[in-house]
């Protein structure tokens, strides 16, 4: 079966996230009717930072209720961001943002 445009960008976080976060707990959120409306695609949690990604393929945007989310999930102190295609400066800076926060706990 072939692969939707927003299907290969969950793949591409998710390789990207096992190489950089290796033992991250992963929760794939599932969609239609099985799944909450407007919960980011992807949401992991590692070393206590909790990361909430929302997939789009190139030239979508997300929903004004997946914005609201992911603003939500920014205020409780998660890192929340929104990945449009194969975005591999966004995923570093995803990184970058993690990495941050766990040195500055400690």
């Amino acid at each position: 079966m072939a692969q939707t445009p927003e299907a290969k960008v969950k793949i591409f976080i998710d390789k990207f996230m096992k190489e950089n976060f290796e033992d991250a707990w992963r929760y794939p959120a599932p969609g239609g009717m099985f799944g909450n409306a407007g919960v980011p695609d992807r949401l992991y949690l590692w070393k206590g930072v909790f990361i909430a990604i929302e997939a789009k393929a190139d030239g979508n945007t997300p929903t004004e209720l997946q914005w609201k989310q992911l603003r939500h999930i920014a205020r409780q102190g998660g890192v929340a961001a929104v990945v449009v295609g194969k975005d591999m400066d966004k995923m570093l800076k995803i990184k970058e943002t993690v990495m941050k926060r766990i040195n500055d706990d400690t």
